[in-house]
């Protein structure tokens, strides 16, 4: 997965709407008025992005035609929210959707917030259903408790993938956190699919593990394991529930963390081989969380078992 910074710090109202049409898709309108000061800073991958804006000036978003989904935060400042003729002011600490598939208005005076933008291909994957069939009516969460939730798995990508350079080289941490972040955006609000699932018996749950058990190596997210099952990520989240008691994503971890294992006990600690280098080639961004996972497993910490010479 390729990464690309989004920065910039400018007074140009062209230069400002310019990036932000190429980073929003499904804006019909923006606009911002005189005297701007313009702060973005974030990342932006093939099928998202993170960012954070900050702006002292009026400005208007109008949504258009079909496009992403975009999670705003405001962090700091106050909008306007228009949709189908009803205005709602959004407060800091609120998180909304805006689905650009629907006509919807923002506008806003000094304002800093945090948006997140899923593309509908990456949402539909998440789903396992066409991408057509996915659209956000309300744009309020289903719970008051999903936006910590939200905010949780957000700073898992800054601080994980975004601010530290050896894993953000592993595509296996990016597809994972980045499909994690489509997950909780699907289950936080309101979608034309949440009532469609149907629940998968064991099977599903048996050819999920063999696809673990065979890709374990490759970049993987639990859209792709539910594609694999021929179901939908809920579903499967519930039939391994179920069955497994457990949960893809922490069957996936047991495997990498077993694989890790294996390479740690017949690595020569001589050649240069690091803990942290094997943690992050099996997806685990951060050594010290690898290495609980890993003295849980195996009642040692992983460098005991670099340092264990093979018979």
């Amino acid at each position: 997965m390729h990464l690309r910074p989004l920065r910039l710090e400018t007074a140009d109202v062209s230069a400002a709407e310019s990036l932000l049409r190429g980073s929003l898709v499904g804006v019909e309108s923006l606009e911002f008025g005189p005297d701007l000061s313009l702060d973005i800073s974030g990342v932006r991958g093939d099928d998202f992005s993170v960012m954070r804006l900050t702006h002292s000036s009026v400005a208007r978003l109008i949504t258009g035609p079909p496009g992403n989904l975009h999670v705003l935060e405001v962090l700091r400042g106050s909008a306007r929210l228009g949709v189908r003729g009803v205005e709602t002011t959004l407060r800091p600490g609120q998180v909304i959707a805006i689905d650009s598939g629907s006509r919807v208005r923002l506008a806003s005076d000094r304002l800093s917030v945090g948006i997140v933008t899923l593309s509908r291909d990456l949402l539909a994957a998440a789903a396992d259903e066409p991408s057509a069939t996915i659209s956000f009516p309300d744009h309020s969460p289903l719970s008051a408790d999903w936006p910590e939730q939200w905010r949780g798995a957000v700073r898992r990508l800054n601080r994980e993938v975004l601010g530290r350079s050896e894993a953000r080289g592993e595509p296996r941490v990016v597809a994972d956190l980045v499909s994690a972040l489509a997950v909780s955006a699907l289950a936080g609000f309101a979608h034309e699919l949440q009532d469609r699932h149907r629940e998968p018996g064991p099977s599903a749950v048996r050819r999920a593990t063999a696809f673990i058990d065979q890709n374990a190596d490759q970049p993987m997210t639990v859209a792709e394991i539910a594609r694999a099952a021929h179901t939908s990520v809920r579903a499967l989240q519930q039939a391994f529930a179920r069955h497994h008691d457990s949960s893809p994503t922490a069957y996936l971890r047991q495997v990498r963390l077993e694989r890790a294992h294996r390479e740690l006990l017949q690595a020569d600690p001589d050649d240069g081989v690091t803990v942290a280098e094997v943690a992050a080639r099996w997806g685990f961004a951060q050594p010290g969380r690898f290495a609980a996972h890993y003295r849980e497993a195996y009642g040692r910490l992983p460098s005991d078992s670099l340092r264990a010479q093979p018979m």
